[in-house]
C-alpha cells in the first residue's frame, strides 16, 4: 500500500509541473512595420494571450500614454484613436503593466498579424494609417 501511495504522489506531483510549466509566460518577438522591437520587460504570451509592457508599446508606435492613479486606468492615443484600460483589462509582471495585444490593437484600430512558426507579432501601422487593418 505505502508503494502505491507514492506512486501516486509522484504521478500527482508530475502533473502539477505539466500543469504549471504550460501557463508558464513565454517571451514573444514584436515587430512594427516589420521591424523588430526589442522590449524591456519582454512581450509574453500567457495562456494563449499576448501581452505587451503598455511604455514600451506605446514609445514603439509613437502613441502618447498616460496613467490616471486615481482611477487606476491607463489611456493611450495613437492617430485619433484612444484606448483606456483599467489596471484590471491586463495583467502586471514584475512591477510592469502589460496589455493585451489584441484588445489595444482593436481599440487603436491597429492591424495585426502573429506568425506562429516565428512566435512574432508584426504590428502594421500602415496599414492601420490607411484604414485597411
Amino acid at each position: 500500500m505505502t508503494r502505491f501511495m507514492s506512486m501516486c504522489l509522484i504521478l500527482s506531483l508530475a502533473l502539477g509541473l505539466v500543469a504549471v510549466a504550460q501557463a508558464a509566460d513565454r517571451p514573444i518577438k514584436v515587430l512594427v512595420n516589420n521591424q523588430q522591437r526589442t522590449f524591456t520587460p519582454p512581450a509574453i504570451t500567457r495562456n494563449g494571450k499576448a501581452y505587451l509592457p503598455m511604455r514600451p508599446f506605446a514609445n514603439a508606435i509613437s502613441a502618447g500614454i498616460v496613467y490616471d492613479a486615481a482611477s487606476a486606468t491607463v489611456k493611450i492615443t495613437y492617430c485619433s484613436k484612444t484606448a483606456r484600460l483599467k489596471m484590471s483589462d491586463g495583467i502586471t509582471v514584475n512591477g510592469s503593466f502589460y496589455v493585451p495585444l489584441r484588445t489595444v490593437a482593436n481599440a487603436l484600430a491597429l492591424k495585426i498579424t502573429w506568425n506562429p512558426q516565428t512566435e512574432a507579432v508584426n504590428v502594421d501601422l500602415a496599414a492601420s494609417a490607411s484604414g485597411a487593418g
